[in-house]
């Protein structure tokens, strides 16, 4: 019996150790050659500063992860550090649809306007590596909403 336990065990590590490495290998081929845990130092430990979006393109690849569909988004901020020289970097994002609407869709039509909208990110200076600090999609989603019920209510008055 304790035989059998180990030799469960042992499939069932070897199972997890496979889908991590495929998890890895995939992540890593997503966001341009930046692993997971150079981006989660990066945002926990980067330097804050606010940055404007100059383009930002869906790529081809897209990941279902928990059960939703995400697309990867290449782009391209001029990051405007606080005291420093504006550099440009490019940064790769997985989001959702909505994740894009709350994170991008301001900045985007800035880019287009010409108008000087920003976001936060966090940068590595050494290597230039960005990650968006994004907003929290579901509080956006309910602000906007909220927002598009006060415009309905004051056309109807």
């Amino acid at each position: 019996m304790l035989w059998t336990a180990l030799a469960v065990l042992q499939s069932l590590a070897l199972a997890f150790a496979v889908m991590g490495f495929i998890f890895f290998f995939i992540d890593l081929r997503v966001h341009g050659g930046v692993t997971i845990f150079k981006r989660r130092h990066v945002l926990r430990s980067g330097t804050s500063a606010p940055a404007r979006i100059l383009s930002d393109e869906m790529l081809d690849k897209r990941v279902v992860r928990f059960g939703a569909l995400r697309s990867a988004y290449s782009i391209v901020y001029e990051v405007l550090p606080p005291g420093g020289q504006p550099f440009r970097a490019k940064g790769i994002e997985v989001m959702t649809l909505v994740e894009d609407n709350a994170n991008l869709r301001a900045a985007r039509r800035a880019a287009l306007d010409g108008t000087g909208v920003t976001v936060q990110v966090r940068f590595d200076p050494q290597s230039h590596v960005v990650v968006l600090v994004r907003v929290d999609a579901k509080k956006w989603e309910r602000e906007h909403e909220a927002a598009r019920q006060k415009a309905k209510e004051s056309l109807l008055r």
